[in-house]
C-alpha cells in the first residue's frame, strides 16, 4: 500500500521497520555474536527477525546420545527460512531446506561439544521475515 510507517501493518516491506529481534546481534559463529542457549531459554517465546542479508546464530551445547530437534515456523509466501547447523572444524553437517511453510531438523549427536545453529533466508521476497524458533535438546540418552 502507500503508507510507510512502521506501524503500517505491510510494514515487513520497508527493511527499515525490521526492528531487531531480542537477540540481536547474533550474526556469526563466533561466541561472541552467537546467542548462548541459556538466553534463548529465558526468551524461547520471542517473535524474531531475518532482515535482507542477516543471518541468526545460536550456540547450543550438546552431548553424546543427545537428539537435538529444532523447528522454524514461518510464512512461505512472505520468503523462505532454512537452518543449518555447524561445528569447527568441520563446517555444515546438517540442513533443513525445503520450500514450504516452516522447517524442522533433528539431529542426533555421537560427541560433547558446542555446535552452532543458523537460521536463513534464501529468498528476497520481503526486505524483512518474522519467525519463531523451538530449540529441543533430549538429553536423557546422554552417557
Amino acid at each position: 500500500d502507500e503508507l510507510t510507517d512502521c506501524e503500517d501493518p505491510s510494514c515487513f516491506l520497508d527493511e527499515a521497520c525490521c526492528a531487531d529481534d531480542v537477540f540481536e546481534p547474533n550474526t556469526g559463529v563466533a561466541g561472541s555474536v552467537s546467542t548462548l542457549y541459556d538466553a534463548y531459554l529465558e526468551n524461547a517465546d520471542a517473535t524474531l527477525t531475518l532482515p535482507t542479508g542477516d543471518v541468526d546464530s545460536f550456540r547450543v551445547p550438546v552431548c553424546a546420545g543427545a537428539i537435538l530437534t529444532v523447528t522454524a515456523t514461518f510464512s512461505h509466501d512472505e520468503g523462505n527460512i532454512d537452518l543449518r547447523l555447524l561445528a569447527n572444524p568441520i563446517g555444515e553437517f546438517a540442513r533443513a531446506d525445503s520450500e514450504d511453510d516452516n522447517e524442522e531438523l533433528v539431529e542426533e549427536f555421537t560427541s560433547d561439544g558446542d555446535i552452532f545453529l543458523q537460521a536463513f533466508r534464501d529468498s528476497e521476497a520481503l526486505l524483512c521475515q518474522s519467525y519463531t524458533l523451538s530449540i529441543e535438546i533430549d538429553d536423557s540418552a546422554c552417557e
